[in-house]
């Protein structure tokens, strides 16, 4: 799941949050409770390679499928299945 956020329109403020299954090797996200990763990465800078520069990554327990991150007063909220809400500040 994905967010895209920044700063009004501030040039090179973009950021894209992300949820997604840890690995594939964590199991199928559609079939089961797996561990997560949460990346943000920079919106405005793409790498050589055509990806984009990695800012953060935080692997958790219980992803909560279908669930985007939330952006809001200045702090990121991920959902989990284990009935809570990791958050970070930006």
């Amino acid at each position: 799941m994905l967010a895209l956020s920044s700063n009004g329109t501030a040039q090179g403020s973009a950021v894209l949050w992300t949820t997604i299954p840890k690995s594939p090797k964590s199991g199928d996200a559609n079939q089961a409770t797996v561990q997560g990763s949460f990346i943000v990465y920079d919106a405005t800078a793409v790498l050589p390679n055509n990806q984009l520069k990695q800012l953060f990554l935080f692997d958790y327990n219980y992803l909560a499928k279908f669930s985007p991150p939330v952006v809001a007063n200045g702090k990121v909220y991920v959902a989990t299945f284990d009935n809570s809400v990791l958050q970070f500040g930006l």
